[in-house]
């Protein structure tokens, strides 16, 4: 498998990718095979990470979380894997690790073909996927850390123990956080470089055919797994214009003070007897966008108390969600704007 990122020491680091936000659990119809690990960051981790399948529930792991005294902190609820980007027939090698009391990622290979996964013909194609809950678990976020075109491994992967052809992946994968809540996973990668281009089922390990490279995968953008690392979305400017037709824009600077970047949200200006929003399909971290709306097309003379305030819906997890907003009152009069 071929990576984006720095490669050093036969160690590869993948960025993990855009995500696609699924509105609601949907279960993969999949067997867990295998068991992982799952340490956590500052004190906390989830002490058992043990696969089940539930009658009818589909599949997930439960753990219990601890701090960063060994006190029980609360129980990780059942985590229901997104089915996504495709119905999976086999699952392997889970990794959870645990954040905040409603926060988890679940890393794990999927592959889509049914069959004996063991058999030396089996002719999966496997990814690997990391699922992400900010919602103890009620919807997922998940991502493809590779493509379809260069996938961790074609072919077998054996769960039996002992010594075969097709346990060149071992026998786990491992995740982590950092210190500020960034996912960490590693994982062996069995297709590198002639199977990363031309992936098919062979046992060439000399052309990168059933490998073993050790591969770290990070998370590169989206939301983290402690909240004090969130986006921070604030409105730092408020400003009307009046033109010759007497047609008034008001624009709202808005920055992101967090350490995250910010999704799509909504900014909202009213006046309390009138509202108008503007979409903002995101705003990275350290980032500032105006944004303007057509206030009237022919305002009158007169005074105007206008609010702005980002995330208006509240769709952005933020560190701070008390300080969105801004007001400001302007007076109009012969054309000409004066703001207090």
């Amino acid at each position: 498998m071929s990576h984006s990122g720095m490669s050093t020491s036969g160690t590869a680091t993948t960025s993990v990718g855009v995500a696609r936000t699924v509105a609601s659990p949907r279960v993969i119809d999949a067997r867990i095979l295998g068991t992982g690990s799952a340490p956590g960051a500052r004190g906390a981790k989830i002490e058992s990470s043990t696969p089940f399948r539930g009658a009818g529930a589909g599949v997930g792991v439960a753990g219990v979380r601890y701090d960063g005294v060994g006190r029980r902190c609360c129980f990780l609820r059942r985590l229901l894997i997104a089915r996504d980007p495709s119905r999976l027939a086999f699952v392997v090698f889970p990794a959870v690790v645990a954040g905040d009391d409603d926060r988890a990622a679940f890393a794990f290979l999927g592959t889509s073909t049914g069959g004996n996964y063991e058999a030396d013909d089996f002719a999966g194609v496997w990814q690997l996927y990391v699922a992400h809950t900010y919602d103890g678990g009620k919807t997922w976020t998940t991502t493809t850390v590779d493509t379809p075109s260069d996938p961790v491994q074609v072919g077998c992967i054996w769960l039996s123990g002992g010594s075969n052809d097709c346990r060149n992946l071992l026998d786990f994968m491992d995740a982590t956080l950092d210190a500020q809540g960034i996912v960490h996973v590693g994982y062996p990668d069995g297709c590198t470089r002639t199977c990363a281009r031309q992936p098919a089922v062979k046992t060439d390990t000399a052309n990168g055919y059933r490998t073993r490279l050790a591969s770290v995968g990070r998370q590169t953008g989206g939301i983290r797994l402690f909240h004090e690392f969130d986006a921070d979305l604030t409105v730092i400017g408020l400003t009307m214009g009046v033109s010759r037709s007497q047609s008034a824009t008001v624009v709202a600077t808005v920055t992101n003070r967090g350490a995250s970047d910010a999704g799509a949200f909504v900014v909202r200006f009213t006046d309390g007897s009138r509202t108008l929003d503007a979409n903002v399909s995101g705003l990275a971290a350290g980032q500032t966008v105006k944004v303007s709306v057509l206030w009237s097309t022919q305002i009158k003379n007169g005074t105007y108390r206008i609010t702005a305030t980002a995330d208006a819906t509240n769709a952005v997890s933020e560190t701070n969600e008390t300080n969105n907003s801004l007001a400001r009152t302007f007076t109009v009069s012969g054309g000409k704007v004066t703001a207090q």
